[in-house]
């Protein structure tokens, strides 16, 4: 999502020595190091945050093996907390890969099809959409229009919000080219496909992701990030305002929802520490965002 809403990133890489290496070659923070590949990658990435071109936590790994996992920079600036590889960032749109495994989970039980059309599983579906199949809607192909790019976008994404207030804003817009045309990046396809998985699985969107996704492969770190969870080891965000840093706008996670709501974390602590910090969290989270709507009144239309 917008890079200024954290400086700290997630980013996973599966490297092999030979891609790393090639990339030094071009790059004028990495050194010629004759050594092994995780103090060359330490090396690489140390000299990139020294410039401030990076700021978060590294996994690197080669055919499943760790190779380096390390972070640079700090979780949290005012208090000088550093990142570490337990640091937890908001993934932004790693989030859809996670709404695409579970669309073909979904798939695999028979429960839909990928080439179904969405309107069999949306009630009031707009007559436009009626050739909208569900891979259009994961291959960014359907034509709907990416509701980010609206000029009010800005004041939604702060406020609490349901999944079925965001789709309504973009519902009864035009779509943008035929079906199946071309590509173009859209967010509310995403979103789409969330509201999708709650109708046909029965269960909100985040549990669906914790139940058959997290939960089955020990990532119980990993989950939908509510702000207003007491999460341990979350990174705050930043934004830049020329070369200082500035705290980032406060924004819910409701209206990204299944395009870049998750949070995460390079390398998971040990199983049973997961398990009780996740019963703990688990608790804190919010079970109905309309309630959150109401203490707002109608500020959202």
């Amino acid at each position: 999502m917008r890079s200024r809403l954290a400086v700290g990133l997630f980013i996973v890489l599966v490297l092999s020595t030979l891609v790393l290496l090639v990339s030094c070659e071009s790059d004028p923070v990495a050194g010629r190091l004759d050594l092994g590949p995780a103090v060359q990658i330490d090396a690489y990435m140390n000299a990139a945050a020294e410039l401030d071109r990076f700021s978060g936590s590294i996994l690197v790994a080669r055919q499943g093996e760790k190779i380096f996992s390390e972070g640079y920079g700090y979780a949290n600036l005012e208090h000088q907390i550093p990142n570490t590889p337990h640091t937890r960032f908001r993934i932004g749109s790693i989030t859809k890969q996670f709404t695409a495994m579970a669309i073909l989970i979904l798939q695999e039980r028979g429960s839909l099809n990928v080439q179904d059309r969405v309107c069999e599983y949306l009630a009031d579906c707009p007559e436009t959409w009626n050739q909208i199949t569900i891979h259009h809607l994961l291959t960014n192909t359907s034509g709907i229009p990416n509701f980010q790019n609206f000029p009010d976008n800005e004041r939604y994404e702060m406020l609490p919000t349901t999944v079925e207030a965001t789709i309504e804003r973009f519902r009864n817009n035009p779509l943008q080219f035929t079906p199946g045309e071309r590509f173009s990046y859209s967010s509310s396809g995403w979103v789409l496909l969330g509201h999708l998985i709650e109708q046909v699985s029965g269960v909100r969107y985040e549990d669906f992701l914790r139940e058959q996704i997290f939960d089955p492969l020990g990532m119980l770190d990993s989950g939908y990030d509510h702000p207003k969870t007491v999460l341990e080891h979350r990174a705050a965000g930043y934004g830049k305002q020329g070369t200082r840093f500035v705290n980032a706008v406060h924004y819910e996670m409701d209206t990204p929802h299944a395009a870049g709501a998750v949070c995460s974390q390079p390398e998971p602590r040990p199983l049973e520490d997961q398990r009780q910090r996740h019963h703990a969290e688990h608790q804190q989270r919010p079970h109905h965002p309309a309630a959150a709507l109401e203490i707002c009144g109608d500020v959202i239309e």
